[in-house]
Parts: structure tokens; C-alpha cells; sequence
């Protein structure tokens, strides 16, 4: 029999391409393109982990080497800083005690020194290796630690942490010269451990935090501005407020106030590439793009764009920027737009300015928005030769599940492990582009499809294969292959929200009255508010009984039972108007693709399908998806 219409030679997120896709994106195999189960989201650390009990959400990274390994420093909104490699999470290593910023930046200069932005501070903590110890003292000859670096007996001044040992110290010598005292630590130093000594007030920013320091009226306080540190030449620039600061090469001389932006205009980010600098801003609402070559008195060139800018990333000689959830391709002279999340809502605030990372051939973005349509907050990943989008959720740690009600803030990319570390506030994350199968409970692709004309349709036939690269086959991975039509007459979707009523088997909406879903049973519903780890947000199960529909109490039956019950009334989620048509139990360890996977669909006749094909975990299992080669419709 001839399919009416076969679907193959897949396409991202696009106009005229796939309508939505979760962990899965389009890759070239042969002459074919098929959708590849890529992406893989996992938490490494959260607040439940011995040395990460406050890490929030972190907003920065950066690298350094400590012996022959390489580490990564991170700094979260709250002051707290952070240390790991991915053979050793000791965790906390500071806290930061002059003017916390919420929006701080960290990076390391030539000499490792570490730089860290606070609200009224620009703090160093300098690099050492200790030529002598005892077991209370570290001893660098030829140092002079007050006189050069400021270093003291107070915690802001004189915090240590010994980065061979992994362990914090506090100074108490009020003016060291090459030796610092401490406390009896647990691991007794050795010579030429690593260790850095914290400054938390090397440099100010400002005089004061609290709304006496602004550089113009309506201006926000100083412990909100984002302070976003680049390297441009020699030199380390910091947005501050509606200046740059600089700090150059010499770690010495230091500059609050060394080029201003316009009148009334907010830094909001800032990036370099080759010979140039590029400055975001905020001016009064709407935004605008600053070059500069780092030596002229005058901005080179200006920019103005309709929302302000909330992220800046090089690429390819020039810049991407971020604003409003539109991208942008600019040299600093010219602006062309890229590209605009799908279903966005034109706000500023979403971007993090630190978000934004190019790596190869796609631009992965991390996104703060509501939970609406096709919009969620997450990762969105465009693909510039493909020019489209795929999508992947943070998860959470405790369960593993996908979660949309999280915060998504600093992209770091470890190249030795091709690992893409992101700043959630369910922890801290690692992306990763193979299929293997440890973290997403489902994958699933959506298309919304013209038809010839009004019809029945009788199947669904899907071409499935093992992924190319790396697929688990442990036993406990199980997956359930589901397929869901719809007509398209009541839209791909219904706003919904579910009561703490609610159990794991049965959702009770209480918005039927004001938000009416019009559902029916083998409709699906899928929770994308609160993280997973109390809300099970991510998770999609369908309905199989509906009781009091119309009233303002609708209780959902579920075909299987939810992570965990929503446990805040008004927890949102979406009702897809497609219904089930059937669902095949596939085991990783007997799998047999020799064969076509067919599902019958029962009472469709129109002219336009709305279709989702969704790999879920079975039942306390462990999800796996495979290939999409092609979707055969007859």
C-alpha cells in the first residue's frame, strides 16, 4: 500500500519544518537526514551534595589548571564560589562578604589570579605555590603579601583556599610579609601545594551599594547591575553601570570609570573579538549595541534595536547577540536577524549574559521565559547551516526527570570531555551531544502537517534505527514508543492548571471555568511548571477517565502514575489536543528494528494532522530513544 504522504529528510524547529522537538535534532546520515536522539541533559551537583549546599544557581565560569588538572571556578548570585573538575567536587571554596552582586562575573588572568565582580567590589584572589610549609603556615619566599596584594587577617582580605588539598584556610597574621598563618587544618599542607589568597575589596566599583553611587536618575542600585567582565588586548573590562571599569595587565591600576556609554544607557553585557569590543545596553526600555576599538575617545559606532541587549557571544570574527528572544548576527556596523525562539514572548529578561555559546555548527541558548506554546525555559539550540531550532530541559538531580520550571543562567564548554556545563537552579548541569540514556524520561518530536485534502487516515508507520554514535544497553532501559494524532480544529494545545489535590495517578484541574481545555479521554497532558523534583514538570501522561467535567473541579485519571504530585495549586501544565492511538513496548536488550512500527489511528478525517511521536520510560525504567529515519502516513 502507498502512503498518502511520508515524512523524511527531517528538518529543526522552522517555518515548514518540525513543530517541536525535545532532545532530538536533524543529523545528516548518508544521503539521509533523520532525527537523532542527541542531546542529553544530567545534574551533577545540587543543594543535597556534601560542599554545593549553597549553590543556587550559578551565573559564571571560568578555567584554571591545578598540577596537571584541569579545573573550573563558578560564582553564583549570592557570593559563593565554587571549584571542581570532573575527577574531584570539592564544592564551596568562598563566600564573598563586600556588596554581593546578583549578576556577577568571574574570570582568570595571565597570572591565574581569579577575578570575582561583587556590588561594590572588584575582588582577586591571587595564585601562589608555597615553597615552604609548617602545619599552622604557608611560606612563598620573596612575597610580600600585605604590602603588594593587600593581604590581612580579616575574612575579606585574607581568606585561603589551598587548591592541592582542597581545603579552606583563614590568615591570621595582620601584615604578612612571605608567610600566612592559620588554623590547625584537617590535611596538613605540603610544599608546593597550589593555593590562592581571596581579596575581597581590591578595587571599588563604587562608593556605596545603596542607591547613593547611581551614575543617572531612575538608575537601578548597584548590587543589581550586571557585571560582566571581558578580555580585550591586555587588559580585563567590566560593565559598571554606564561606564566600563578597567583593570589592566599589572593586576595594579584599576579604572571605575574608564569610558562611559551614552547618557541614561545601562551596560548590560559586553564581549570581544579580535580588535573590537561590543557593549550591550539598556536605554530607557529599548536597547543599543556600542563598538569600540579599545583606544579611540569616541564609541565607534552605535546601534539602536527595539529591546535591550541581554547577551553578546563571538563568532566568527564578529558577534551573535541575544535580545528580546531574537538573534542577531552584527560586526559592530551592520545588524541582520538571525532568528527568533519559537512562540517568544518579545520581553527582555529572558537572556542570561552569560548564556550565549557558539559551539561548531550550533548556538546554544539558555532561555528564562514562561512555559507557554512552544516556549520554555531551557535550552534552545539553533543550528545555523540547518537555520532552525531543537530544544533540551534541565533535570533535576534527585529523580533525573526533565524539568521546565528552572532557571538556566552561565553556559561553560570543557573541551577535553565535550561537555557543555550550564547554572540551573535545580543544580548544576552538564549538556552533552551523544544519545546515551541516563537523564531525559522522554524525547519526543511534533509535527503539524497540511494533508492533500479532507481524508480518513488509517496508520502511522514509523522507521526507526539505533543511534550512529553510542547507545546503553543495560537492562533496566525500557521505553515506550507512543504515537498521537489530532485534527488540528481545537489547536495543537489548552492552557491548564492542576490543584494540590492532585495525586500521582489522578491531576485535578480547578481552571476548567475560566480555561476551558474541552478535554477528552487519550488526550495528553504534559506538567511544566515547578521543578520535577515536586512537581514532576517535564513529565506527559494521558488521560484515561474524566470525572465532573465543565465544573471547576476536573479530575484527570492517568494511564500511569507521575514522579511526584503537584504540590502548589495553580501548578501549570498543557493539554495537547492529539490522542493516543497506541503505544509499543520497546527493551534495549531484545530490540529488533527489522521491522516497521505501525500503529492503526482510529476516527481521523481532516485535512490537516497535528502528530507527536513521544519515546517514554516505562514504568520505573529508564527511557532510551532511537532514530527517526522516516513517518509514513496512509
Amino acid at each position: 500500500m502507498k502512503p498518502i504522504l511520508t515524512l523524511d529528510n527531517f528538518k529543526p524547529i522552522q517555518d515548514g519544518g518540525s513543530y517541536f522537538l525535545q532532545g532530538f535534532t536533524p543529523e545528516v546520515y548518508g544521503n539521509q537526514t533523520v532525527l537523532a536522539p542527541l542531546y542529553r541533559t544530567t545534574c551533577l551537583k545540587n543543594s543535597s551534595d556534601t560542599g554545593y549546599s549553597h549553590i543556587g544557581t550559578l551565573e559564571a565560569f571560568c578555567p584554571t589548571i591545578v598540577g596537571t588538572t584541569d579545573n573550573i571556578y563558578s560564582m553564583n548570585g549570592t557570593g559563593y564560589l565554587f571549584v571542581n573538575s570532573l575527577v574531584s567536587y570539592p564544592g564551596e571554596i568562598k563566600k564573598t562578604n563586600e556588596g554581593i552582586s546578583s549578576n556577577p562575573d568571574i574570570i582568570t588572568t595571565e597570572n591565574e589570579t581569579l577575578l570575582y565582580t561583587q556590588g561594590r567590589y572588584l575582588g582577586l584572589a591571587y595564585r601562589f605555590k608555597a615553597t615552604s610549609v609548617t602545619g599552622t603556615s604557608l611560606t612563598v619566599s620573596g612575597e610580600t603579601m600585605f604590602a603588594t596584594y593587600g593581604i590581612d587577617d580579616d575574612t575579606r582580605n585574607g581568606t585561603i583556599y589551598n587548591l592541592t588539598k582542597r581545603e579552606q584556610y583563614v590568615n591570621t597574621t595582620s601584615e604578612p610579609t612571605t608567610t600566612i598563618s592559620f588554623s590547625t587544618p584537617t590535611t596538613a599542607p605540603a610544599t608546593n601545594d597550589e593555593f590562592i589568597v581571596f581579596v575581597d575589596r581590591a578595587f571599588e566599583f563604587v562608593t556605596s551599594t545603596y542607591g547613593r553611587d547611581v551614575h543617572f536618575k531612575g538608575q537601578f542600585e548597584p548590587t543589581s547591575w550586571v557585571r560582566q567582565i571581558t578580555s580585550f588586548g591586555n587588559d580585563y573590562y567590566i560593565t559598571n553601570g554606564n561606564y566600563l571599569a578597567v583593570l589592566q595587565s599589572d593586576e595594579t591600576t584599576f579604572a571605575k570609570e574608564e569610558k562611559a556609554l551614552p547618557y541614561q544607557t545601562q551596560a548590560t553585557c559586553i564581549s570581544s573579538n579580535a580588535d573590537k569590543i561590543l557593549v550591550g545596553g539598556d536605554y530607557k526600555g529599548s536597547g543599543k549595541l556600542l563598538l569600540w576599538d579599545g583606544d579611540s575617545d569616541f564609541w565607534n559606532y552605535s546601534i539602536d534595536l527595539p529591546k535591550p541587549v541581554e547577551a553578546i557571544t563571538p563568532y566568527n570574527g564578529n558577534f551573535i547577540i541575544l535580545s528580546a528572544g531574537t538573534l542577531y548576527w552584527t560586526n559592530g556596523y551592520e545588524l541582520q536577524e538571525i532568528d527568533t525562539i519559537p512562540d517568544t514572548i518579545k520581553r527582555y529578561g529572558y537572556g542570561h549574559y552569560n548564556g550565549l555559546k557558539v559551539l561548531g555548527d550550533e548556538l546554544f541558548i539558555c532561555n528564562n521565559s514562561y512555559n507557554y506554546n512552544r516556549l520554555k525555559c531551557g535550552i534552545y539550540i539553533y543550528n545555523f547551516k540547518k537555520k532552525g531550532f531543537s530544544f533540551i530541559p534541565a533535570a533535576s538531580k534527585t529523580m533525573g526527570y526533565p524539568t521546565y520550571g528552572v532557571r538556566l543562567n552561565a553556559l561553560y564548554y570543557y573541551s577535553d570531555w565535550d561537555y557543555l556545563y550550564c547554572g540551573t537552579s535545580v543544580g548544576f548541569n552538564t549538556i552533552r551531544r551523544t544519545p546515551s540514556t541516563s537523564s531525559l524520561n522522554s524525547y519526543f518530536a511534533q509535527f503539524m502537517i497540511d494533508l492533500p485534502k479532507r481524508m480518513k487516515i488509517n496508520m502511522i508507520e514509523l522507521s526507526l534505527s539505533v543511534p550512529n554514535t553510542y547507545l546503553d544497553n543495560y537492562s533496566d532501559y525500557q521505553t515506550n514508543v507512543i504515537v498521537s494524532v489530532g485534527d488540528g480544529r481545537k489547536g495543537f494545545y489548552r492552557f491548564i492548571q492542576c490543584d494540590d489535590n492532585s495525586t500521582t495517578t489522578k491531576l485535578v484541574s480547578t481552571s476548567e471555568t475560566g480555561y476551558e481545555t474541552d478535554a477528552e479521554v487519550d488526550e495528553q497532558i504534559e506538567i511544566v511548571d515547578g521543578n520535577s523534583d515536586g512537581n514532576s514538570a517535564g513529565e506527559k501522561r494521558f488521560i484515561t477517565t474524566i470525572t465532573d467535567p465543565g465544573t471547576s473541579s476536573v479530575d484527570y485519571g492517568l494511564d500511569s502514575a507521575i514522579a511526584a504530585k503537584p504540590v502548589t495549586s495553580g501548578t501549570n501544565g498543557m493539554l495537547y489536543k492529539i490522542k493516543k492511538q497506541g503505544t509499543i513496548a520497546l527493551t534495549v536488550q531484545s530490540l529488533d528494528l527489522s521491522e516497521n512500527l505501525q500503529f492503526p489511528v482510529s476516527d481521523f478525517y481532516g485535512d490537516k494532522l497535528n502528530l507527536e511521536v513521544l519515546f517514554q520510560n516505562a514504568t520505573g525504567k529508564t527511557a532510551f530513544a532511537l532514530n527517526i529515519n522516516s513517518i509514513k502516513i496512509y
